[in-house]
């Protein structure tokens, strides 16, 4: 109850602000194997914008992540996107991904850095290339408060870079809840804010 308390305040507040454009995205993950070395997720995200009032953009693919060291996993994956443009018009686009992730803790304290290198296409997509590196540094606990930044590189140069706050709750059954608000700011079109939920579902053994 507290945290659906802390979520409609946060949709309340957000609401208030003059943002050049809000949206919100909720993410549903699910693990069906997990392992020591292995993890497969499957993820799916929906998007609205417009505070809350238009759907702008479904995707779904899977994530493979790959542990060669405690401190160094290897991931990948690939999504599938439908989304609405300016005309509003559905069309589909791909993104496949390659990286790295290196997750520290040090007593309470974690600490992730992660760099994708990421490729967009479809047919009324150009094709372009955009890398993204994001340092998050949390409070571990069965309430985790954390806080990252991420930037965004593309052929242009800087593209944006991401600011984020919120809190990661586990819940029974290997399930974890995450709320989240996040600001970008973009060199490169309209800065944008946006509230975040995410969903994870454990169905593998429990890391």
């Amino acid at each position: 109850m507290k945290i659906l308390r802390a979520l409609i305040l946060l949709i309340v507040l957000i609401a208030t602000l003059p943002a050049a454009d809000f949206e919100s995205w909720h993410s549903f993950d699910f693990v069906p194997v997990a392992s020591e070395k292995f993890e497969l997720t499957i993820h799916t995200q929906l998007r609205t914008r417009s505070r809350f009032q238009e759907l702008s953009q479904f995707r779904f693919g899977p994530i493979a992540r790959y542990s060669l060291h405690p401190n160094v996993r290897v991931a990948g994956g690939y999504y599938y996107r439908d989304l609405e443009d300016v005309g509003r018009d559905w069309s589909d686009s791909h993104r496949v991904f390659v990286g790295i992730e290196n997750p520290f803790s040090r007593g309470r304290v974690n600490i992730q850095s992660r760099a994708y290198l990421e490729h967009y296409f479809g047919a009324t997509v150009s094709p372009y290339n955009r890398l993204r590196h994001r340092l998050r540094v949390g409070w571990s606990g069965k309430v985790e408060p954390y806080a990252a930044a991420e930037c965004f590189v593309v052929a242009e140069g800087l593209q944006a870079v991401r600011y984020m706050a919120g809190i990661q709750r586990r819940l029974s059954h290997g399930a974890r809840l995450d709320i989240a608000y996040y600001y970008d700011d973009f060199h490169i079109g309209t800065d944008r804010q946006a509230l975040v939920t995410s969903l994870r579902f454990d169905f593998g053994r429990d890391r």
